[in-house]
């Protein structure tokens, strides 16, 4: 008889902890989700800039090769563009500023892969280049969630 009411408490406990274990795992996910995000959604990386004066258009040219090259090089890189500005009146002459003159846009998985390319030797060495040819003051980028 001493036991009876002892193993119902005991039962009464387990089921309310039971009970509250989905709120509590509930909540941990809640707490968790800006991470699972951040790995899950795919980074876009964009990068503009201008050149230095006197860089002569083989150089651009160049350059624009070695960043086509980088995703055969770089396997985080899921998709890429390059282009050089037109050089339309309405971009070099607009209000706000002259256009720039190059342009990369990349693609990864999530932000450890892009992380992995922004330290990679042969992004590096692009980037070596870019600061040899690139007028300083005119980089612009962005990493975005896509």
């Amino acid at each position: 008889k001493l036991l009876w009411p002892k193993s119902c408490a005991f039962l009464a406990m387990a089921t309310t902890l039971i009970r509250n274990a989905g709120r509590f795992c509930a909540h941990i996910q809640l707490r968790r989700a800006p991470h699972n995000a951040r790995m899950m959604a795919s980074v876009k990386h964009v990068v503009m800039f201008g050149f230095r004066e006197g860089i002569t258009r083989e150089q651009i040219v160049d350059l624009k090769a070695d960043f086509d090259a980088m995703p055969s090089k770089i396997s985080e890189i899921l998709e890429h563009e390059s282009g050089l500005d037109m050089e339309l009146p309405s971009g070099q002459n607009h209000p706000a500023g002259k256009n720039r003159e190059f342009i990369w846009t990349c693609k990864f998985q999530n932000e450890v892969a892009y992380e992995a390319y922004a330290r990679h030797p042969d992004h590096l060495a692009v980037l070596a280049k870019v600061k040899d040819l690139a007028q300083p003051g005119t980089r612009a980028a962005i990493q975005y969630r896509k």
